[in-house]
């Protein structure tokens, strides 16, 4: 996937990145209605053993999602491909389950510059974005029962994250996972001014609807 938000044509396909020596033996049929927001159509790219058969989503810029179980594109249109989008919807609410479940880990066991490699870029930062505002709420919510210090703590969460990216960011890394992580980047520079922010004007003096209005 690209960027969280952008619009783009998804193709499905048998798991493996359009552009491959394998992808030469494939089959390609356009599916109108991906449900991709603004997708005016979708590739279904599929083994000449078996045409309607489909294992995976494959966006324009290569970057692959596997479903959680092979797709089979038989019947009428209307209906296999209204069953086909809530395959897709499914798998990838089912991945970003698992991102979360190990987002929790973060700080204990697998570093988040580690963890985004393994997740497209929609789900990492729509994951990152979920995880952000839950501790934003909680730091909110210990500030109000006297925690005075719990935004300067969520603050050097933040920049201990996004230093980690930094540096990540500055090594040798595949154009893909590049890009995606300087979108994170971008989005947690936004996210680190929020809660600084907050700490500048006293949140304490604010209230607790109108900080919340901010995250």
């Amino acid at each position: 996937m690209t960027e969280a938000g952008s619009a783009h044509s998804c193709s499905l396909g048998s798991g493996k990145e359009t552009g491959s020596p394998s992808a030469s033996k494939t089959k390609r049929r356009c599916v109108p209605g991906s449900g991709f927001k603004e997708a005016a159509s979708a590739e279904v790219v599929t083994k000449d053993k078996n045409p309607d058969l489909a294992s995976a989503m494959v966006a324009k810029d290569g970057e692959t999602v596997k479903l959680f179980s092979h797709f089979h594109m038989t019947g009428a249109v209307e209906t296999w491909l209204n069953e086909l989008t809530k395959c897709m919807q499914e798998t990838l609410c089912s991945y970003l389950d698992m991102a979360l479940k190990e987002a929790a880990n973060w700080d204990v066991d697998r570093p988040r510059e580690e963890w985004v490699a393994s997740y497209a870029a929609q789900l990492a930062l729509l994951a990152c974005q979920i995880v952000w505002t839950e501790e934003t709420e909680g730091a909110l919510e210990e500030l109000e029962n006297g925690a005075d210090d719990s935004l300067k703590k969520a603050l050097e969460v933040c920049n201990t994250r996004l230093e980690g990216l930094i540096k990540e960011v500055q090594g040798q890394l595949t154009k893909e996972l590049r890009n995606k992580i300087i979108t994170i980047i971008t989005i947690d520079v936004h996210n680190r001014d929020i809660v600084q922010s907050l700490i500048s004007k006293k949140v304490e003096e604010i209230g607790r609807a109108s900080c919340r209005e901010r995250v």
